[in-house]
């Protein structure tokens, strides 16, 4: 399989290190076939200044006309309530390449089965209403919450993913997640994107342990993301 690592943070993130140029840089040294550079979303607490986005967008451009392999334009969307709403306008939305949306905090739930179940319905709305390409370190919030869902639910959702054609993300920064979970994607036909979730340059493409762990979970190349963006 092609090695792609498409979640990487640029210090346009508050908690990232590395230049763009320098992200791009390593991942050409350690062989990647392709790359997106998804920073955070401006309502993180460690998200992109919403005043520079225009420079990131633009400076993304000129480096995808240098970059010896091919450069996703991304983002790592918040999810941010319970409709489903991302922290991005819709006509930057428009913009991004390889828009991820996450979850990174559950503010209205605490016992593990309510946090479970905000977190899923947070996701739906979000999917059903924006068009995202992939959920980012799914269904993990310091821990795995998948087994706080019933298989219905599980599989109801995967329907909805492969219907609207978004990826889900297997994260090597927090090895998410679980085999089960990603065989179900493959029989649901929902397409796997990877990411190492890099924060600095040396993080940058450390998926080959992913890549190898798919392998073995008999996970093909047809059913990866990378094909539906570098046909």
């Amino acid at each position: 399989m092609k090695p792609f690592d498409f979640h990487i943070h640029s210090h346009y993130s508050a908690d990232g290190h590395a230049a763009p140029a320098q992200i791009v840089e390593e991942a050409e040294v350690k062989g990647m076939y392709a790359i997106a550079i998804t920073d955070h979303g401006p309502e993180l607490s460690v998200g992109i200044n919403p005043y520079s986005i225009n420079a990131y967008l633009e400076e993304l451009k000129n480096l995808q006309k240098e970059s010896s392999i091919p450069l996703l334009i991304g983002f790592e969307l918040n999810i941010v309530d319970r409709y489903g709403n991302i922290d991005l306008p819709e006509p930057l939305l428009s913009k991004i390449e390889f828009p991820i949306a996450s979850i990174h905090y559950l503010r209205e739930a605490s016992a593990p089965q309510q946090l479970a179940r905000s977190y899923l319905e947070r996701a739906k709305m979000c999917i059903e209403r924006f068009p995202v390409a992939a959920l980012g370190h799914p269904f993990f919030l310091h821990r795995s919450l998948l087994p706080f869902l019933s298989r219905e639910d599980i599989e109801e959702f995967l329907d909805l993913m492969a219907d609207k054609r978004v990826t889900i993300e297997v994260n090597a920064k927090y090895n998410t997640p679980p085999p089960d979970f990603i065989k179900l994607c493959i029989h649901k036909g929902v397409k796997l994107s990877v990411g190492s979730d890099a924060h600095t340059a040396a993080e940058v493409g450390k998926v080959h342990d992913i890549f190898r762990r798919l392998s073995k979970l008999g996970v093909k190349e047809e059913d990866l993301v990378i094909n539906e963006f570098m046909k």
